[in-house]
């Protein structure tokens, strides 16, 4: 899996790598491109701070809303978060065992949840203030009949020019946009030619080992979603794998 951010530059580049890649972790907490990640001083309870100075995270494409919910359990009130979806509000607790738990812990957490949300048109919904994060993690279109590799990878790269445009136009100054891929995801789906093309620099570009099985201390798991099916999809069986 890698992990990238990008943020508008007036001068679109190839972008640079810091030699310390900040990652999500740190850029939720305030670290800049080459500092350290910085745990949260404490798991449970979360310090309250200032409602001007907690980050404005907006997730989209989020699933079953456990992306969401993993930060607002790290985080807490350091975040103003927004977790969103394409799925209406029944379709997301239909197709996912766990949504409907997991949604109402976002709710109990302070977290919004909003529902029909198009990640390649953020602009046309109703999001409220600008964000300074966007986060899209391994984003998938769920259509169980996109078998061929080429068509696979043509759909995807539209997908992902379309959503860091509309992303782009979100971005509160100094703003992020975090994208989760796997595999040869970032070659076979163009980012870095869209990023060229809207004047996104990559600040930071990483391989991320998958996390050990269980929780950190004091912060639990969310619950293994279970997949019954995507989009159009009547049968218990995934989509099309996300490779690339």
């Amino acid at each position: 899996r890698a992990s990238n951010l990008w943020q508008p530059t007036p001068r679109p580049t190839q972008g640079t790598l810091p030699k310390q890649p900040c990652g999500l972790l740190a850029a939720l907490l305030g670290g800049a491109a080459g500092e350290r990640p910085r745990a949260p001083e404490s798991a449970d309870p979360v310090p309250r701070i200032a409602m001007a100075n907690r980050r404005r995270v907006l997730t989209v494409g989020d699933g079953d809303m456990s992306c969401s919910l993993a930060l607002a359990r790290a985080f807490g009130d350091r975040l103003h978060l927004l977790g969103s979806t394409l799925c209406s509000h029944v379709e997301l607790e239909r197709t996912y065992a766990g949504a409907a738990a997991i949604s109402a812990e976002l709710s109990e957490r302070g977290a919004r949840v909003a529902h029909g949300v198009d990640a390649t048109a953020l602009e046309a919904a109703t999001l409220g203030s600008s964000q300074d994060h966007v986060v899209f993690c391994h984003p998938h279109l769920g259509l169980s009949d996109l078998l061929s590799v080429e068509e696979h990878a043509r759909r995807h790269t539209a997908l992902i020019g379309h959503f860091l445009a509309s992303a782009k136009s979100l971005l509160a100054p100094g703003g992020l946009i975090h994208l989760t891929l796997c595999g040869n995801q970032r070659a076979s789906w163009r980012v870095d030619d869209h990023c060229r093309r809207l004047g996104l620099e990559i600040v930071d570009g990483r391989h991320v080992a998958a996390p050990p099985l269980g929780g950190r201390a004091g912060v639990p798991v969310p619950p293994k979603p279970e997949w019954r099916g995507g989009r159009g999809a009547p049968d218990a069986t995934p989509p099309h794998p996300a490779g690339g």
